[in-house]
């Protein structure tokens, strides 16, 4: 679903991040912020949902969201699950940004390298 942009008003992603809460639905059209486009967009069909914030260090990074699952609705265990699993993917997400941004910097921020010319001379 790369590239697919869902607003914060009007959408159960944007409501997670908003509200810092986990979501559960057992049925996902019968929500009223449920946001079809994404649907209509993939061709998928949304039934049951659970949804989790993706936080660290007090910043919501971003939703991670499963669907439809097999016979059953999603349980307080399935939450509890998707919430650890959220709290790695927060780390690895904040991570990688850290990680890009400090490539992109590096070149920036650091001092020039002495170079040898001669033996016994460096040259700055």
């Amino acid at each position: 679903m790369r590239g697919l942009i869902v607003p914060l008003d009007g959408s159960i992603a944007g409501w997670i991040v908003t509200n810092r809460e986990p979501v559960r639905i057992a049925n996902a059209h019968e929500d009223a912020r449920f946001y079809k486009k994404i649907e209509q967009t993939t061709r998928f069909t949304t039934e049951s949902m659970l949804g989790v914030p993706l936080i660290t260090k007090e910043k919501v990074v971003g939703v991670l969201e499963v669907i439809n699952k097999h016979n059953d609705n999603f349980t307080e265990a399935d939450e509890d699950l998707l919430l650890v699993l959220g709290a790695q993917a927060a780390v690895a997400i904040e991570n990688a940004r850290f990680l890009c941004v400090t490539r992109s910097n590096a070149g920036k921020a650091l001092p020039a390298r002495p170079r040898i010319k001669n033996p016994g001379r460096i040259h700055i």
